[in-house]
């Protein structure tokens, strides 16, 4: 918009300047019949005059056609603008469908996490950073420990609480620990 209101007033000016020089066109052509008239008078200074408002018709033509580029310019600019504008509104729909899935997680998950708060209140003042560190290790072992309990310690007949475990107790079904070649290494 900056580099369009500086050509805009130029062609404002153009403009302006178009009603002086077609004046002064319309006084040429009257001294142009009163030289006629007068057959004493020379054409020199008739010659001048039209020279100046070629001259001057062709600079106001050289200024319109800038203000023609200037007007291309800015529908190109509203046109890239445009589509700024409808790609942005497009983003803030998709976050605005984000915000609303959030909302409804955040619902859901509201009562809960009330209910839940003072026993992890209670759990954290009363927790050791060595205890935490402990406790995650012990859930990273536990599916191992799962695995060797479902082996070595239940019954093959016990139905199977591990996945990956209760699959292999179940192809071979019949085994024991003994059959199974004892705990694994």
């Amino acid at each position: 918009m900056e580099r369009i209101d500086p050509v805009l007033t130029d062609a404002a000016k153009a403009v302006g300047r178009v009603d002086p020089v077609l004046s002064g066109a319309a006084d040429a052509i009257r001294r142009v019949d009163g030289v006629l008239d007068s057959v004493g008078k020379t054409f020199t200074g008739v010659d001048e005059v039209v020279a100046e408002a070629g001259e001057r018709v062709q600079r106001v033509t050289q200024v319109l056609s800038g203000a023609d580029g200037a007007v291309a310019q800015t529908a190109a600019i509203l046109q890239r603008t445009d589509k700024a504008v409808t790609r942005a509104v497009d983003v803030l729909a998709g976050a605005g469908g984000i915000v609303d899935s959030a909302d409804h997680l955040l619902a859901q998950t509201k009562g809960p996490l009330e209910n839940v708060m003072p026993l992890l209140e209670r759990v954290a003042e009363s927790m050791d950073p060595r205890e935490v560190d402990a406790a995650v290790l012990l859930i990273d072992k536990l599916p191992e420990v799962l695995t060797l309990v479902e082996q070595d310690v239940l019954p093959p007949d016990a139905p199977a609480r591990h996945g990956r475990a209760g699959a292999a107790r179940h192809a071979g079904a019949g085994r024991g620990p003994a059959q199974h070649g004892g705990r694994p290494s």
